[in-house]
């Protein structure tokens, strides 16, 4: 790849990095084009050795001040531009303020000091072209103090350089020497041309002489120099005074090797640029990496935060629930309790009784019902609830039943103590003959006539004397029996037996009845406590649950994010310093 395409493709890759970095203050050094770069051609040389009147001889007037004595102190940059009239100069500062001055100033100020540099712009002429910059510089030995030092400060901002040796030296003085020997020198070798000034001071044999030593002194300071070095040897005097072809040697050998190589010199200053700016990119980014961090701060402070919402809710949850479940129990006992208070008065009902009693139950455990809701869940619209049909039908169909059986039982049994008590008059053949099975009836008789009372038999016998009629015994027996049932202690018996069935009935099934109609009411408030409780406590625990979650999914985001930017920044450095360092 030639260096033209190689300084287009590190330029989008540095603009790249400098936009998604919004390095924005590289942008404007991005933006130079190769096209627009003028060559810096510097002038290089020992105090004295004829820089500045060089350069007056290819300008064609002495415009820069020269003498035997430290003359150029500033660097000066002398550049074409075809649309002036006039010559201009200006001192720029070390902000890189352009200030238009005089000629007379512009001298001064080129043999003193000051801070920055000054510049001369005229039309083009000559070697000087809108694509050269020619720069003088102070000498490398110079005197006084900071001349050599602002002399080597120009060396990376320079694309070739015009090495001027004094013919008077008869060789190569030792600081320049010394200078040439420098690595950054040695790296642009084959962009420096050695040229010897002042010739016209010496005979031609003598000017031979001296270029042929100061040429061995070179090779020893360039060995790997491909080819013997040259010194190109100049009349500046002489052109000034007027002379023609002091410097066309030189004039020739600039051109072929600065003029005729701009793109290149171009290219390979687009180069130093690019690298330049690759190297305080690359600080920059070396800076930025170090700030680079990622803690989990905000993210445990979330997590905590939701935690603790979620402790807090699902605890109240659990309270609600728990309570709920208590006031259950207690509910529940209380409707069993008062259930259970209406068993004696049911044991004790007779079968027309039962409705009315089961509707004062049903009162009763209403209102049980209402206050303990009431207590619990103001604001609950719970309806009253009917005694559960199928247990209340089942338990007045069985204090019914008890009552018909017993009912019979006793009318059974007295049957069977007239039958006994009518055979002890003698005439219990005819009654039994009547009644049913003579033999069965013996049996019965003989077993009950023990257990009648004695005050019982005579007044019933009493009873039946005094009947008279064609059928006296039967009319006795019947009588009887009617006396007898009267005072019947079986109809007694029957009776306690009843309530005492029908109070174990009820005792086994109210209970049950109230639990039912409990966990009907129960089931009510349980329904409101969802809409109104449960429900938005469920809404909130999934709230923070989803909070909770996409916390986690943030932080799990921000992590692929810190590791992409930090793997960019990694590969985005090595790709800077790949640009900093290529040769």
């Amino acid at each position: 790849m030639d260096i033209a395409a190689l300084n287009s493709e590190r330029t989008q890759c540095l603009a790249a990095i400098v936009e998604r970095y919004n390095l924005m203050s590289f942008s404007e050094q991005l933006q130079g084009k190769s096209a627009s770069i003028q060559a810096r051609i510097g002038f290089v040389g020992e105090f004295s050795s004829g820089k500045s009147t060089l350069i007056n001889a290819v300008l064609g007037e002495a415009l820069l001040p020269s003498r035997s004595a430290p003359t150029t102190a500033n660097v000066i940059q002398i550049e074409a531009d075809a649309d002036i009239l006039d010559t201009e100069y200006c001192v720029v500062n070390g902000d890189g303020v352009s200030e238009k001055i005089d000629g007379s100033r512009f001298a001064d100020l080129a043999c003193g000091s000051s801070e920055g540099f000054l510049r001369m712009r005229l039309r083009p002429r000559g070697l000087l072209q809108p694509e050269i910059q020619l720069i003088d510089s102070p000498g490398i030995n110079a005197l006084v103090s900071g001349h050599a030092e602002v002399t080597l400060a120009q060396l990376s901002l320079l694309d070739g350089l015009v090495v001027c040796l004094h013919c008077e030296m008869g060789t190569v003085p030792a600081n320049i020497l010394e200078f040439l020997a420098r690595d950054e020198i040695q790296g642009i070798a084959h962009k420096l041309l050695f040229v010897l000034t002042a010739a016209d001071q010496k005979s031609p044999a003598s000017v031979l002489r001296v270029a042929e030593n100061m040429e061995n002194a070179l090779l020893r300071v360039f060995p790997a120099m491909p080819s013997r070095p040259r010194i190109v040897v100049t009349r500046a005097l002489s052109v000034l005074a007027g002379e023609n072809g002091g410097i066309a040697k030189f004039i020739t050998a600039f051109n072929a090797l600065f003029v005729a190589r701009i793109d290149l010199l171009r290219e390979e200053r687009r180069k130093s640029q690019l690298d330049r700016c690759a190297g305080l990119i690359g600080a920059a980014l070396r800076a930025f990496q170090k700030s680079l961090s990622y803690t989990d701060n905000e993210f445990e402070e979330a997590l905590d935060d939701g935690q603790a919402q979620l402790d807090k809710l699902s605890e109240e949850k659990s309270d609600q629930k728990r309570r709920l479940e208590e006031w259950f129990q207690m509910f529940r006992a209380e409707m069993q309790r008062t259930a259970l208070r209406f068993a004696p008065v049911l044991a004790h009902a007779e079968a027309d009784q039962l409705e009315p009693v089961f509707t004062q139950l049903q009162l009763a455990l209403e209102d049980v019902a209402l206050a303990h809701v009431g207590r619990y869940a103001p604001a609950a619209d719970i309806q009253c609830k009917p005694l559960p049909i199928a247990l209340k039908t089942a338990l007045m169909s069985s204090l019914q039943a008890h009552a018909k059986y017993v009912e019979h039982g006793v009318t059974a049994a007295t049957m069977l103590a007239v039958t006994v008590a009518t055979a002890g008059t003698g005439s219990g053949a005819v009654v039994a003959a009547e009644a049913g099975t003579a033999g069965a009836a013996q049996s019965a008789s003989a077993a009950a006539a023990k257990g009648i009372a004695k005050g019982a038999a005579k007044v019933a016998l009493k009873k039946a004397g005094e009947v008279a009629s064609e059928s006296l015994f039967k009319q006795v027996f019947l009588q009887l029996a009617t006396t007898m049932k009267a005072i019947n202690p079986l109809e007694m018996a029957g009776g306690v037996v009843r309530n005492i069935w029908n109070g174990n009935e009820a005792k086994a099934a109210l209970p049950q009845l109230g639990a039912r109609l409990a966990e009907a009411y129960h089931d009510d408030l349980v329904r409101h406590l969802d809409a109104s409780c449960f429900q938005p406590l469920e809404a909130q625990l999934l709230a923070v649950q989803s909070g909770i979650a996409e916390a986690r999914k943030s932080r799990s985001a921000s992590l692929d994010a810190f590791a992409r930017q930090r793997d960019q920044v990694r590969n985005d450095l090595r790709i800077v310093d790949e640009i900093a360092t290529q040769a």
